[in-house]
C-alpha cells in the first residue's frame, strides 16, 4: 500500500476540503506517541501482542490502528492533502 493509498483509505474531508483521519483509543496513542519511521517500522511486523492485551484490542484493530496514525501523520506533512504518488513508498501493509 502507497503512502497515498494509506491516507485514502482513512482520510475524511472536513467541511474545508482538508483531510483529518479521525482517531481514538489505541490510534490517538499511537499518533502522539510514535513517530511516523517508529510507525511505519512497527508495520513490518505483527501486532505487539502486549499492546493488544493492555488495549483489549484485535490484531487486525492494532493494524488498523497504526495505519490510520501513520495516515494522519503522512497528511499533516502534506498540509493536509493526498501526498503524490512517489515511486518506491510501498510499505507491507493489509
Amino acid at each position: 500500500m502507497t503512502d497515498r493509498e494509506l491516507c485514502e483509505k482513512y482520510g475524511r474531508p472536513n467541511n474545508y476540503g482538508w483531510l483529518r483521519v479521525p482517531l481514538t483509543g489505541f490510534a490517538e496513542a499511537c499518533f502522539n506517541d510514535l513517530s511516523e519511521s517508529d510507525l511505519r517500522e512497527v508495520l513490518q511486523g505483527p501486532a505487539i501482542p502486549a499492546d493488544c492485551e493492555d488495549w483489549g484490542i484485535t490484531e487486525g484493530e492494532w493494524r488498523s490502528g497504526v495505519e490510520a496514525a501513520l495516515a494522519a501523520k503522512i497528511l499533516a506533512r502534506h498540509d493536509d492533502t493526498l501526498p503524490p504518488e512517489v515511486e518506491g513508498t510501498k510499505y507491507p501493509g493489509v
